[in-house]
């Protein structure tokens, strides 16, 4: 069976995901479990066999990471040009004050 998944919590030899199709957690079983890291969207293959624990816990046969629907921007940096203030004192930039 197929589960796709979304890692909540890695820890030594396990993951703790939300599985995407019932929003149930489930902890995944697995010695690859230092791969990955949490919101990271994951496919899990395992043999069908799921506890009735709380929450319900799985052997991962295969896992794999799930790529970004937007991949990150590559290029140059965004350049915003700085801020340009008037001259302390500048008359002309600003109304005169009202007596």
């Amino acid at each position: 069976m197929i589960m796709h998944a979304a890692v909540l919590d890695v820890q030594w030899g396990r993951l703790l995901v939300l599985d995407r199709e019932t929003r149930q957690r489930v902890v995944v079983h697995t010695p690859a479990a230092n791969r990955f890291q949490p919101g990271d969207l994951v496919r899990i293959w395992y043999n069908g066999v799921m506890t009735n624990s709380i929450p319900p816990q799985i052997s991962a046969q295969r896992i794999e990471l799930i790529p970004a629907v937007f991949p990150p921007v590559v290029g140059p940096p965004i350049f915003f040009p700085p801020v340009v203030r008037p001259p302390f004192g500048c008359r002309g930039c600003r109304p005169p004050r009202r007596r």
